[in-house]
């Protein structure tokens, strides 16, 4: 790989600022994600198209993405002017993507430990944090990070680090777990190719640990049992007598526990948000309906259902940015009662996006908008490979980066981006 220095000098900056991507950079704006990254590659970027007058695979992909938004954003600032600005919301992402895509080998092991050690550090303070002290800070605190607080958040919910909710600290809790497990099984994967198994790195999996612990997000357990699903489905895919006869042997016995587990309430010992969401579960799976679906996720998974449906009830999309205000409509349409869900009658509600970038992009641009994200999806799934248990890893961090997307991710948040570039630039690297 060239020894460029520029890129070595900067490639921290742009990975430093995409993980802690939730301080108030701009307070006059709403937004709780503010990855103002992305606005600096996507204007670096910009620059090298035009000055090599040429496009790379990527660049070209992003440009028949806006193609395809292009009557949602006509539809949008003909609604309201500003509804222009989406655009770049909706490039955020792709962007960081691209340049980790391109990047990512120059990631060093002092990169990790510097993330994962401010993690670590601010979990703690805001765990042992008295509230004698949080009443003091915390109006400080939310100032700097919108919504961020020292101290649990209550409700069995836990930490929330440096972004404005626990859930939000999650996805990037999880991509440090991705990046920790990359540089132990494939570390020649980057610069630092003599990183080894030691005990640097059991202090380093010692420091997560207490992070997902502290952080107590449902989200972050549920994001592990996926990555686990989709490992075992890829390992045991690539069928060999082998793996055979150890599907048909822990596959029953898997099937067996979780059956005792339920059966004799042994969900009960789990973390408080996964127990509150199984008894959410048992309580209601006699007498379900559509509005049921808040015990599962608050108002996330509603949205996410109503964003993909607005592709099909309104064909040519709702406009870009006009998704936050039609999306109730939408719901009443689907089935949902929009007065039987707690979030939207607790608190004054006006403006909802889904809580998945591909929901958010077929509610704007309709039709065309769910063309795109399936194209996109089909062509990323085409990349899996299974030939070993390490090609078995990255594709299931593959499909779970594809899943956050389609079903568990907002405009801004670039978690599961970088999670898909780490992905398909260590399954490239993998085949040389």
């Amino acid at each position: 790989m060239r020894d460029d220095k520029f890129i070595h000098r900067t490639f921290f900056i742009v990975f430093f600022f995409s993980i802690f991507c939730s301080f108030n950079f701009l307070p006059f704006i709403s937004a709780e994600v503010q990855p103002v990254i992305g606005v600096f590659i996507i204007a670096y970027g910009t620059i090298q198209i035009l000055l090599n007058l040429k496009l790379s695979s990527s660049s070209f992909s992003i440009v028949i993405f806006l193609f395809f938004l292009a009557p949602s954003f006509v539809i949008g600032i003909l609604t309201k002017a500003s509804n222009g600005i989406t655009i770049f919301f909706y490039l955020i992402g792709p962007a960081v993507f691209c340049y980790f895509y391109k990047y990512f080998g120059f990631l060093q092991k002092k990169h990790l430990v510097i993330i994962l050690t401010i993690f670590f550090i601010v979990s703690i303070i805001q765990a042992i944090s008295p509230d004698s002290i949080n009443g003091i800070i915390n109006p400080i605190f939310e100032k700097i990070i919108k919504r961020g607080r020292l101290g649990f958040y209550g409700g069995g919910r836990g930490v929330g680090v440096l972004y404005s909710e626990p859930a939000h600290a999650a996805k990037y809790i999880f991509l440090l777990s991705a990046l920790l497990i990359t540089m132990i099984i494939s570390p020649k994967l980057f610069l630092d190719i003599n990183t080894h198994y030691n005990r640097k790195n059991i202090f380093l999996v010692f420091m997560l640990v207490v992070c997902v612990f502290l952080n107590k997000s449902a989200s972050l357990y549920a994001t592990y049992l996926i990555l686990l699903f989709f490992y075992l489905f890829f390992y045991f895919l690539s069928a060999n007598v082998n793996r055979l006869l150890s599907f048909f042997i822990i596959a029953p016995m898997l099937l067996f526990a979780v059956y005792v587990f339920i059966l004799f309430g042994g969900y009960n010992f789990l973390p408080e948000r996964l127990s509150g969401i199984m008894n959410s579960f048992l309580e209601v799976r006699k007498d379900f309906s559509l509005n049921d679906l808040q015990y599962f996720g608050s108002i996330r998974i509603i949205s996410v259902i109503a964003g993909y449906a607005g592709a099909f009830i309104e064909p040519l999309g709702v406009g870009l940015g006009n998704g936050g205000d039609e999306i109730f409509q939408i719901m009443e349409k689907v089935g949902f009662n929009t007065n039987a869900i707690s979030f939207l009658t607790s608190q004054d509600v006006e403006f909802l996006k889904p809580n998945a970038y591909g929901a958010q992009i077929s509610l704007d641009a309709g039709v065309l908008g769910f063309v795109i994200v399936m194209s996109f999806t089909i062509y990323l799934l085409s990349k899996i490979n299974t030939a070993t248990k390490t090609h078995c890893f990255f594709s299931s961090l593959l499909a779970l980066s594809i899943f956050q997307i389609l079903f568990f991710s907002t405009t801004t948040v670039t978690a599961p981006w970088m999670t898909l570039a780490l992905s398909l630039f260590a399954l490239k690297r993998l085949k040389r």
